[in-house]
């Protein structure tokens, strides 16, 4: 793996620990509060979209460990490859009924996610 291809992988790594972070802060605090005003299809509406949130947040942090698996020969690199192991990008939606936080959380994770997309189809072989 190229230096910058493995900057650029830490740098992406590195930003979904802090943004997980920031979602779990959010989730557990603010977050609640905000859930409680919500309507039913609401709140039901802002769970799946903090399922999703720390999906894509998980995938990050698995496939940025999987890449410094890579670097340290721990795997190997066709395995690492592999289609079940690549990042595939996100076609969900972004529902309208989102508290303005829990929305920025999403639009974040969302990007974060697009440009390790990104990051991973440019590997090298």
């Amino acid at each position: 793996m190229a230096a910058d291809s493995a900057d650029s992988v830490d740098q992406l790594y590195a930003e979904a620990l802090r943004l997980a972070d920031a979602a779990r802060r959010y989730f557990d605090g603010t977050g609640c509060a905000e859930r409680a005003t919500l309507t039913a299809p609401q709140r039901a509406t802002m769970t799946l979209e903090s399922l999703r949130i720390t999906t894509r947040l998980i995938a990050i942090v698995s496939w940025g460990l999987l890449q410094q698996a890579v670097r340290a020969g721990d795997i190997d690199k066709a395995a690492a490859r592999a289609a079940p192991r690549r990042l595939h990008p996100d076609d969900s939606t972004l529902p309208g009924a989102l508290p303005i936080s829990a929305r920025s959380l999403a639009i974040a994770s969302r990007d974060l996610f697009a440009r390790a997309c990104a990051a991973d189809a440019a590997l090298p072989a």
